[in-house]
């Protein structure tokens, strides 16, 4: 399924019909999709639901109506370019191996790193074994396997923006399900040591703004009405280690850029403090508002709607006397 967000719909069925020699397997379907959820089709055989994804990929023409995916026709390169299909009987090159397959894909894409998270999918699947293995010599369920590994190497859809000085990974700490053996869940008893450990667990991440700050949760009026990029993650410098690796536990901080001149002279694709805000007493006006609308829904106490706008204010007067920004997030 599609998984790129946008102020539009993710994902724009409308009045889909499918028929197939005057028997329809799809009828004015319609639905509408925003990013972060995740969809489960349910329904008997033959009730449609291989024809839906399908004419979603862009393998099967529709009868009627239209689909769109991330405001792209289905089927066009755009639509493609950001649907990953694994289907229940999928179709691999047999002269390619596993590896050669992430490696082809990776390429397609244009992912540079994929090979630390191409292993960890060979081996999430239990293809460790088989990397240099050709298709053709599989069972289809690990036919299955390997498409699925193949369409979650294309490129993380998280699109942080291009800040100069700003490097970021597609390489997360993994965190995996041990067993302890029977008795552990119930009475914390170990009975199996070292633990049998089994599959990495899903790894999700907020989607971001233009800015770079989180789309998902409840987003507070340092988010809303940005004075900075907030990120809840930070690699190492080259005096603590990789420098494409994630630090445990450290966000980053990442000041716009006071004027446009600024901005521009750095390259940073964000809109600088002063093309966003006329002066100190607006940006203020503005978190208020943002702050008392939080109240309003029930996320933040009226009590604290004065705390939050003089931080705002102090957190304004300290970036208007600090040395112009040149960017980059504090490495750690």
């Amino acid at each position: 399924m599609p998984h790129r967000h946008t102020a539009r719909s993710l994902l724009d069925i409308s009045h889909l019909t499918k028929t197939y020699d005057g028997h329809a397997a799809l009828h004015d379907v319609n639905l509408r999709l925003d990013a972060g959820h995740l969809v489960a089709l349910v329904g008997h055989n033959g009730a449609g639901k291989s024809t839906l994804l399908g004419i979603i990929a862009g393998l099967i023409e529709p009868t009627d109506g239209g689909v769109l995916v991330d405001g792209h026709l289905a089927g066009s390169l755009p639509a493609r370019a950001e649907v990953s299909y694994a289907g229940d009987n999928p179709i691999l090159y047999d002269d390619l191996s596993v590896w050669e397959h992430l490696e082809y894909v990776a390429a397609l894409h244009g992912v540079e790193d994929w090979q630390a998270p191409g292993r960890d999918l060979v081996k999430r699947f239990g293809l460790g074994g088989r990397v240099d293995d050709l298709p053709s010599r599989f069972s289809r369920g690990m036919r299955q396997k390997t498409a699925l590994a193949v369409a979650l190497v294309r490129p993380a859809q998280l699109k942080f923006p291009k800040v100069p000085g700003v490097t970021t990974s597609t390489a997360v700490h993994l965190a995996y399900h041990a067993d302890y053996g029977p008795k552990f869940a119930s009475d914390g008893i170990v009975t199996l040591e070292p633990p049998r450990i089994g599959t990495a667990f899903p790894i999700l991440v907020p989607q971001v703004d233009a800015d770079g700050n989180g789309l998902a949760g409840i987003r507070m009026p340092e988010l809303t009405v940005p004075l900075a990029t907030y990120t809840g993650w930070n690699l190492f410098n080259d005096r603590s280690g990789p420098t494409d690796v994630l630090s445990s536990m450290q966000g980053s901080y990442i000041p716009l850029a006071r004027t446009a001149a600024e901005r521009k002279r750095s390259s940073d694709p964000r809109l600088s403090i002063e093309e966003r805000y006329h002066d100190k007493d607006q940006y203020v006006a503005l978190v208020s508002k943002a702050a008392n609308a939080l109240v309003s829904q029930g996320f933040l106490l009226a009590d604290d709607v004065a705390a939050v706008v003089r931080n705002a204010a102090r957190h304004w007067d300290y970036l208007a006397s600090a040395a112009p920004s040149t960017a980059g997030a504090d490495k750690r």
